[in-house]
C-alpha cells in the first residue's frame, strides 16, 4: 500500500490518497489446526482447536466481515485456546473457563485489547451455544474499556519545543522532533527508518515510512532537509537514520521536557499530537488512518481516543 500525503498549514502532514493495496498477507497466527479442513459436525466432544477452526472458516466465508477483522478474531481466540487448552472438549466448558480467561486478559492486555478479545470470545460463545456443543448458560461478560487518554502538546507546546530545539546544539533532537510532528511516525518506525527513506530534497520532498504493505509515502516540509543536513554533518548515518537505541532517543526528549518543564516527553507523545493537529486541521480520517499505518480495527480505537482529546 503506497500513501502520499499532502502538505498542511504547520509543522504536520497532510491529505492522503489511497493507492492500490497489496494482497493481504497470512498472519501466521491460525489456532492449531486451522490449516485443515473445518469438522463437517460440531458436538460436544469436539475439542476446542477443531470449534475454532470451524468457527474461523465460517467467519472467513462471510463478505461483511473485513480481512483485517477476521484476522483479530483468529489472533483473539488463538488466545483464548492458549489459555483453556486447545485439547479441551467443547461439553467441559464451564463458566469458571470463561472466568480464567477474563482473569488472564486482564492481568495482561489494555483495556480496549480485553474488551475485544472477550468480544470476540462472547460471539464465539453464542455460536457454540446456537450449535447446541456447550451449556446454554455460558455467559460471556464484556467490560467497557475505558481507555487512558495518551499524552499530547498543545499547539503553543509544540511551538515551544519546535523553538527550544532549532537553538539546542542536539541536532538529532531538532531532526526527530521534527520528523515525528510531520509524519506521525510510531516508535518502531523511526527505528526502523533507513537513509534511502527520506528523500528531502525531492520536489515534493518526503519520507517512507513503514514496510510491505504498509509502507507509504508522506510529504514533509521542505524545511526538514535543512535539519537532517545538520544531523548528517554531525553523525552521519550509513543505513538506519537514527544508528543509536531507543533509550537514547528518549533521553533527548527527556532532556527536552526538563528544559520546557514538562513532566515527560516521549516519542508516543508526539505521534499522537501530530495525528490530534492532523484531525484539528481537517484531514480526513480515513487518510489519517492510512498515514499513521493503522488497520481499521487498530483505527477505531484510536479515533475514539482521538475525538477524547479533541474535546
Amino acid at each position: 500500500m503506497s500513501v502520499t500525503v499532502r502538505q498542511l498549514p504547520l509543522p504536520f502532514g497532510g491529505y492522503a490518497e489511497k493507492q492500490p493495496e497489496a494482497a493481504p498477507r497470512s498472519t501466521g497466527l491460525i489456532p492449531p489446526g486451522a490449516q485443515q479442513s473445518a469438522p463437517a459436525v460440531l458436538t460436544g466432544h469436539t475439542r476446542l482447536s477443531a470449534a475454532i477452526t470451524a468457527y474461523t472458516h465460517q467467519i472467513a466465508a462471510r463478505d461483511d466481515v473485513t480481512e483485517g477483522t477476521r484476522q483479530a478474531m483468529t489472533r483473539d481466540l488463538d488466545v483464548t485456546g492458549r489459555i483453556l487448552g486447545m485439547s479441551l472438549e467443547l461439553n467441559s466448558l464451564t463458566p469458571t473457563d470463561i472466568e480464567r480467561v477474563t482473569a488472564a486478559l486482564q492481568m495482561t492486555a489494555k483495556p480496549s485489547t480485553v474488551e475485544r478479545r472477550l468480544s470476540t470470545l462472547s460471539q464465539f460463545v453464542r455460536w457454540l451455544t446456537f450449535k447446541g456443543c456447550v451449556n446454554a448458560r455460558l455467559r460471556v461478560t464484556v467490560p467497557k474499556a475505558v481507555e487512558e487518554l495518551p499524552t499530547v502538546l498543545s499547539r503553543d507546546q509544540v511551538q515551544a519545543l519546535l523553538d527550544y530545539t532549532a537553538q539546542s546544539d542536539d541536532v538529532r533532537l531538532a531532526f526527530l522532533v521534527r520528523l515525528v510532528l510531520t509524519t506521525a511516525m510510531k516508535r518502531q518506525d523511526v527505528l526502523a527508518l533507513k537513509v534511502t527513506d527520506l528523500s528531502l530534497d525531492r520536489d515534493p520532498p518526503h519520507v517512507r515510512v513503514g514496510q510491505g504493505n504498509k509502507a507509504r509515502k508522506i510529504v514533509v516540509p521542505a524545511e526538514l532537509n535543512r535539519f537532517w543536513l545538520a544531523y548528517t554533518k554531525k553523525y552521519a548515518p550509513v543505513e538506519k537514520a537514527f544508528e543509536c537505541s531507543h533509550e537514547l532517543l528518549e533521553v533527548g526528549l527527556a532532556n527536552a521536557a526538563e528544559a520546557l518543564k514538562r513532566k515527560t516527553l516521549t516519542l508516543s507523545a508526539l505521534r499522537w499530537t501530530a495525528a490530534l493537529h492532523d484531525l484539528q486541521s481537517g484531514m480526513p480520517p480515513d487518510q489519517l488512518r492510512l498515514k499513521m499505518g493503522l488497520s481499521e480495527l487498530q483505527w477505531k480505537e484510536t479515533l475514539a481516543l482521538l475525538k477524547r482529546l479533541a474535546v
